[in-house]
């Protein structure tokens, strides 16, 4: 299908948060794919993520011919966005922490 999404890099918005993104990770234009970055919001170093499509969109005619532009999940007024993952979360998953258990043991099971 020839989905179009926003350039992870170039989502800036809201613009008075976001500056700097660096795209460490892009699925393209695929139904249930992702983006991450780094990224500065409010000056501090973060990690950004977001869907590609939304699950709207993948059912919206115009976005699946390409003719209008996927804005993707999270979004505000029109604009694609990054949900920011929080930093005890990230340190929970890189330290293998409890919740690395319970991510594990949820993937085995599924």
């Amino acid at each position: 299908m020839p989905y179009r999404i926003n350039n992870p890099a170039n989502v800036l918005s809201p613009r008075k948060n976001v500056k700097n993104v660096t795209v460490l990770y892009n699925g393209g234009a695929v139904p249930g794919e992702y983006s991450v970055a780094k990224l500065k919001w409010n000056g501090n170093d973060v990690i950004g993520v977001r869907w590609n499509i939304t699950e709207n969109e993948i059912h919206d005619k115009d976005k699946i011919s390409g003719k209008n532009v996927c804005l993707g999940e999270p979004n505000s007024r029109g604009h694609s966005t990054w949900f920011i993952l929080p930093d005890d979360l990230i340190d929970k998953l890189i330290t293998g922490g409890i919740l690395a258990e319970d991510l594990k043991k949820y993937l085995k099971e599924k």
